[in-house]
């Protein structure tokens, strides 16, 4: 799938399609959809929403499903749901900002990644040391120099095998090189120890002394540009051709030196290689030297390496991570979600960072799944966040249509292009798929209140069940299904629309037989019900609607008694209802009310007619026969 599809060309509407589906019935009620993760998955956002319903306090979605995902026993998975936990942990953005523009002026997500991959590489070090311990001859008092200074003694112990050993300049700290002590300490992210390795050294170093001091005292300003311009002269004149590859590279790190460099001696790793690229980024607005921008980096990683320098395909976690760390969420997530094992996984990341207002989103939720806006800066994507949650719950909402409705709430804040509540639209379109109105909305029952349904949970100022219904019953509306509509609209109490397709349907097959199962039978019970319930109680409705609804009611009946041969009783409602004049002085009476009749009434006066006259002429003929019967008596008699 191609996720950068334009919104002019052919793409799956979000919206549901007119057609109607054909439930499999022995598919619905049954066994589940959701495998074992997306079941755990699924529990954790139902906890969630329900805080959120109650009004109390929040908890990160990140932390829960991060939670979730380490009792996966997956380590790739949890490695994923780390760095989320890592770039999620910054100064939460207003929700009245866009957090794409927030992202890209304050780069909030750098110093986050940077830590990640700093104390990454510090349990790599703790990993390699634990596994040597006899070659580390790791002592003294716990510390990150003590830790670094035993790294490089191992790798010392193996600088046959490691070429990055060979030309180390300028002597030695406690008996281990200079250079690589300053490099890994602040790999790290430890720029004391960095700084205090540099003054153990001695003279000679004392701008780099000078801008190590700052950092560490300052660690959020912006270094003296006079500082790092110092170094940046001193990296051209001298250290460019150093033959000590850590020296190199603490220059460029430190002093902003030489971006195109790729320090492959050092970076032996993806991690490595972020880490430098991430250190030598500057603000946008930083002095006119040559520097990395975040903008600079975000391409490089998306479009200028891409996904097959990477071998995502074959390694889609740690392609996520590296769109991740370099603030690229939305591509990342997109990406992730391309992938059968990680959709789920991609999709609550989605989930937890939208909670946090840290998705951008497209303007027109008619956008494919990823999009670039105009506006953004490049490379940046926006994500459609309800595209990705319905594409997920496609799969189950059929059968699980509990869980749906809670990955629907999360849309409740959008808009569809009517100005609808999405999660509202969501709801409607899945009770017409599933048609199981009772778990949804529930039942009325007989003393006109509406047994609790599903949606119930979800009840605000916002969203009320009776909207839902009303909404659900005017797509069946338009679709023709009307015996449905009269069920919707009854619940959502518009008792106006529910008598009037109720009347609707009657007009069309009151004059049939009554069959069991037949549309008839169950609109003229549905018709009962309503009587029973709203006789002698207020309604929203029209005194002619309430009037055409008992009149064909009572035609319903006469045409009972008329195909049962109750041919009494039948006339007996015509006498009652006056629309057949029985006798001259019914005429007058019997006009002035047809001019009354609605149009669903008029439809049924031909076949009133046909049946009347039926039952007259019965009637006549019963007479005749006795008539002759009686004479052909007398004849006999004489």
């Amino acid at each position: 799938m191609n996720a950068l599809i334009g919104p002019s060309q052919s793409w799956i509407d979000i919206r549901k399609g007119p057609e109607q589906t054909v439930l499999n019935e022995t598919t619905f009620g049954g066994r589940s959809s959701l495998n074992s993760q997306e079941m755990a998955y699924a529990r954790e956002v139902h906890e969630y929403n329900k805080l959120v319903c109650e009004g109390a306090m929040r908890p990160s979605l990140v932390q829960r499903f991060s939670q979730v995902a380490d009792s996966f026993s997956d380590s790739r998975v949890s490695d994923v749901w780390e760095v989320i936990k890592y770039m999620a942990n910054v100064t939460p953005i207003p929700r009245s900002q866009d957090p794409m523009k927030v992202r890209c002026s304050q780069h909030l997500f750098i110093n986050q990644a940077k830590r990640y991959l700093e104390n990454r590489y510090k349990v790599f070090m703790q990993t390699v040391i634990s596994e040597h311990l006899r070659e580390a001859r790791r002592g003294g008092i716990p510390s990150v120099l003590n830790l670094v200074g035993s790294f490089v003694g191992l790798k010392l112990a193996t600088h046959g095998l490691n070429s990055s050993f060979i030309g180390l300049q300028d002597g030695q700290v406690d008996g281990k090189p200079l250079w690589p002590m300053v490099y890994y300490c602040l790999r790290c992210g430890d720029i004391a120890s960095a700084l205090k390795c540099m003054q153990m050294a001695g003279q000679g170093h004392e701008d780099l002394i000078a801008v190590l001091e700052e950092k560490c005292h300052n660690p959020e300003q912006k270094t003296n540009p006079r500082l790092e311009l110092q170094i940046r002269m001193q990296y051209k004149r001298q250290i460019r051709n150093a033959t000590d590859p850590y020296k190199r590279a603490v220059y460029c790190i430190v002093g902003c030196c030489d971006i195109q460099e790729p320090h492959a001696d050092i970076a032996k790793t993806t991690d490595d290689f972020l880490w430098i690229q991430l250190s030598l980024i500057r603000t946008e607005g930083d002095d006119s030297s040559e520097h990395l921008t975040c903008s600079g980096l975000q391409s490089m990683i998306l479009e200028q390496y891409g996904e097959k320098h990477y071998n995502a395909n074959e390694q889609p976690h740690l392609y996520f991570q590296l769109l991740a760390l370099t603030g690229q969420y939305e591509a990342g997530i997109e990406f992730l979600s391309r992938f059968e094992k990680y959709r789920v996984h991609a999709v609550h990341i989605g989930l937890a960072l939208n909670e946090l207002h840290m998705i951008g989103g497209p303007r027109n939720l008619q956008e494919p799944l990823l999009s670039v806006d105009f506006e953004d800066p490049q490379p940046m994507r926006r994500l459609n966040i309800a595209r990705l949650i319905m594409l997920y719950v496609k799969k189950f909402e059929i059968t699980d249509p509990p869980e749906a409705l809670h990955y629907f709430y999360f849309l409740r804040n959008l808009k569809d292009d009517e100005g609808r509540n999405l999660f509202l639209v969501s709801v409607a379109d899945l009770a017409i798929e599933c048609r199981d109105f009772d778990l949804l909305f529930g039942r009325m029952q007989r003393d006109g209140m509406r047994s609790r349904g599903l949606i119930d949970q979800f009840e605000t100022v916002h969203i009320e069940a009776r909207t839902v219904c009303e909404m659900v019953a005017e797509k069946f509306v338009k679709k023709g299904m009307f015996e449905d509509a009269i069920k919707m609209f009854d619940l959502a109490c518009q008792q106006e629309q529910a008598l009037r397709y109720t009347s609707i349907l009657l007009s069309q097959v009151v004059h049939h037989a009554n069959k069991e199962g037949s549309l008839r039978e169950r609109v003229q019970r549905m018709a009962h019900e309503f009587t029973e319930r709203y006789t002698g109680a207020e309604k929203n409705c029209d005194s002619q609607t309430w009037t055409t609804f008992n009149l064909l009611k009572d035609l319903a009946t006469f045409f009972d008694y008329y195909h049962g041969k109750n041919h009494q009783s039948a006339m007996e409602m015509l006498e009652r209802i006056k629309l057949v004049p029985l006798r001259m002085s019914d005429l007058d009476v019997a006009v002035n009310n047809f001019k009354r009749l609605s149009g669903e009434v008029c439809k049924v006066i031909p076949d009133l007619l046909l049946a009347t006259m039926d039952i007259a002429y019965t009637k006549f003929k019963t007479m005749k026969g006795k008539d002759v019967a009686k004479f052909d008596d007398l004849g006999k008699k004489n």
